[in-house]
C-alpha cells in the first residue's frame, strides 16, 4: 500500500482535525475515517513524501499544524477549486506546493512526530 502525507490543523479534541489553510471549504477529517471532498470544491491535497508536508509546514503562519501518514483515493483532476468570497476559483497544479498529489478522499491513519 502507497502512504500519502496530509497536513490539518488540530482542533484540540485529538480526534476532529480541520483543513490546514483557511482557503476555500473547510475540509473536517476524523482520524481513522474516510473523508471525501466536499460537493463542488476540491479535490483533495496531500503530500507525496513527508519531507514536502514538513516544508510545506514551516511555510505557514498557522498555529496546532500536524502531520498524519495517510492513505487516499486519487484524483483525475488537474485543478484545485476552492471557493472565494465572491466565486469559485481554480488553483493549478503546477501553482501547488512541490509533491502535491490530489485525491478524492483521504483517511488519516497516524500522526507523525
Amino acid at each position: 500500500m502507497e502512504y500519502y502525507y496530509k497536513v490539518v490543523r488540530s482542533s484540540g479534541n485529538g480526534k476532529i482535525f480541520l483543513s490546514a489553510t483557511g482557503m476555500g471549504e473547510v475540509t473536517e477529517y476524523t482520524l481513522g475515517e474516510k473523508t471525501n471532498r466536499p460537493k463542488l470544491c476540491g479535490p483533495l491535497a496531500v503530500f507525496s513524501f513527508l519531507v514536502y508536508a514538513r516544508n510545506f509546514c514551516k511555510k505557514l503562519s498557522v498555529e496546532n499544524l500536524v502531520i498524519f501518514r495517510c492513505k487516499i483515493t486519487g484524483s483525475l483532476d488537474t485543478k484545485l477549486w476552492v471557493k472565494s468570497p465572491v466565486c469559485k476559483i481554480s488553483v493549478s497544479f503546477c501553482d501547488m506546493p512541490e509533491g502535491t498529489v490530489f485525491a478524492d478522499s483521504v483517511t488519516l491513519l497516524e500522526q507523525i512526530k
